[in-house]
């Protein structure tokens, strides 16, 4: 991930299926003063959010609703973005 300007991000990664995934987004800046530190002390090669995985990730999202799973929001987001 790159910070080129103030609260710009350039996400550049490979993602399903191998393909590349790269965008510069402006994100509100307290999302971008929290990159920033998630980033500090990772090489370029590191995973950002080494911490979260899809199971951690599904059990929080089920918390607050019933059946929903980081791939029903990951399609819903798709769907609405297109």
């Amino acid at each position: 991930m790159k910070f080129p300007k103030e609260n710009e991000v350039t996400f550049d990664f490979l993602g399903k299926d191998s393909m590349r995934y790269f965008n510069t987004v402006v994100v509100d800046s307290l999302v971008f003063k929290h990159l920033r530190k998630f980033c500090e002390a990772k090489a370029a090669q590191d995973d950002i959010f080494d911490k979260i995985n899809a199971g951690r990730l599904n059990e929080y999202l089920k918390e607050n609703m019933e059946n929903l799973s980081a791939k029903v929001f990951r399609t819903y987001n798709a769907s609405y973005t297109l």
